[in-house]
């Protein structure tokens, strides 16, 4: 979507992962997280929230001061969702760890296991990271991906969903499974 638009709003955005949504409940959300620098944090506020991190008890509370933000922007469904937008996906070390690989390889990255957004602390997921650079901006190099990132879209995915789609079209007889984590 972002390759072949000069701006995503959030219409284009539903309209767009529509289909995706319908096609796999492992699916928990798909999101745009934009790069926003801590220089343009008080005007991305201006819009309809706030950037956010969760505490130790994991509720959200106001972001703390960093050099940049990767806030959800869009998220669909919104319904289960509601405390995504916002959020700053960098503020959590694996979340955080899984961007910088995605944005300096240039390929797809997933976390390892977490806990999602969507209230309960058993809800445990994975998220798919997929950086977006700028539009003819260069990409050869690690610093030329660096300076071109502008965000990242989203894939988060329900683990207990994906074992049980997995699942369930083979029989429990012959199969060995083993789950790394």
């Amino acid at each position: 979507l972002w390759p072949a638009s000069d701006g995503v709003e959030a219409e284009e955005f539903r309209e767009f992962t529509r289909g995706s949504l319908a096609r796999d409940s492992a699916i928990a959300a798909l999101e745009w997280a934009p790069r926003v620098a801590s220089s343009d944090r008080a005007g991305f506020e201006l819009t309809d929230y706030r950037i956010t991190d969760r505490d130790m008890m994991g509720r959200l509370i106001p972001s703390i001061t960093r050099a940049e933000y990767f806030p959800v922007r869009f998220v669909e469904p919104i319904a289960g969702n509601e405390a995504a937008p916002g959020f700053d996906l960098a503020s959590e070390p694996d979340r955080q760890g899984a961007m910088a690989t995605a944005c300096d390889t240039g390929a797809p990255q997933a976390t390892p296991r977490v806990n999602l957004l969507r209230g309960s602390r058993d809800d445990l997921g994975i998220l798919v990271f997929v950086p977006v650079y700028g539009r003819g901006l260069p990409v050869a190099t690690v610093q030329q991906r660096r300076a071109a990132l502008e965000g990242f879209a989203v894939g988060v995915y329900r683990v207990g969903q994906i074992m049980a789609s997995a699942l369930a079209f083979t029989t429990t007889e012959d199969l060995d499974l083993y789950l790394l984590d």
